[in-house]
């Protein structure tokens, strides 16, 4: 038997696969995981926004293996490089 990865789901997205890519690792509807995430950051003032933030940078895309971090160094680099103006 294989093991299953947590990474983010690249079907199942609705902001970055996040809560697709836990529903499918533990075999529960995506939509009862965004659920619990909304609840827990009304609860928690917040904080749940930046677990999933982290969770964003952490996991891996599902098809491509691309990292949350990889993105945004990717847009980091572009915005850096961008003509400038004046």
């Amino acid at each position: 038997m294989a093991l299953k990865k947590l990474r983010r789901s690249h079907k199942n997205r609705f902001i970055a696969g996040v809560c697709g890519g836990i529903g499918e690792f533990l075999n529960v509807d995506a939509n009862i995981v965004r659920l619990v995430f909304i609840a827990a950051s009304l609860i928690t003032v917040g904080t749940t926004v930046l677990v999933y933030f982290a969770l964003w940078v952490v996991l891996a895309d599902d098809t491509t293996g691309e990292l949350g971090a990889d993105k945004l160094a990717d847009v980091y680099e572009k915005y850096r490089n961008r003509p400038t103006t004046g």
